[in-house]
């Protein structure tokens, strides 16, 4: 259902059509999303009455309906995966490709990977890119060539580390 003003998002008509589709081959059908999606979705166009169900935060109201599973990875110890997602009997991926800030592309397996879990873990996962150095100075040494990497961006994303002093 995204969120904000909800440009980058499927149209509503089209998972409409999905959701008929399914109906029409007697399934029963709901769309869920994370809790702070699914609260303001009938202004992006996403509504019972527009794609023929009901739409649900995937974690329950609060956030809180989820199922545990251990496995470590990074700082992440635990995984909590939406109540409403582990207990479905069928999926369909509503995946559209979104540039990302840690990763350029996401799409399909960014969905279902994100899209599956609470948001507490959605967040971890989003915080799991602090763990990976973006940057190795003994690659670079040579400031020169730093700056001019740093002043090829031309929106100004590219910095030089406060924290290493020779690194950017």
């Amino acid at each position: 259902t995204g969120n904000n003003i909800g440009y980058s998002t499927l149209h509503p008509v089209f998972v409409r059509k999905m959701v008929q589709a399914i109906k029409d081959g007697g399934g029963e059908v709901f769309v869920a999303d994370v809790e702070w999606d699914t609260h303001a979705a009938y202004a992006r166009g996403y509504s019972n009455e527009v794609i023929g169900c009901p739409i649900y935060p995937a974690s329950g109201l609060s956030g809180k309906y989820t199922y545990t599973h251990e496995y470590e990875f990074k700082q992440m110890k635990e995984w909590h995966v939406a109540g409403l997602i582990q207990d479905a009997t069928f999926l369909v991926n509503f995946a559209h490709a979104k540039g990302h800030p840690s990763c350029g592309y996401g799409g399909a397996n960014k969905n279902l990977a994100l899209g599956c879990m609470a948001g507490d873990t959605r967040s971890a996962m989003h915080d799991t890119m602090h763990f990976h150095p973006y940057w190795f100075p003994e690659k670079c040494p040579d400031p020169a060539v730093r700056e001019k990497i740093i002043a090829s961006c031309p929106h100004g994303a590219l910095t030089a580390d406060r924290h290493q002093a020779d690194g950017i």
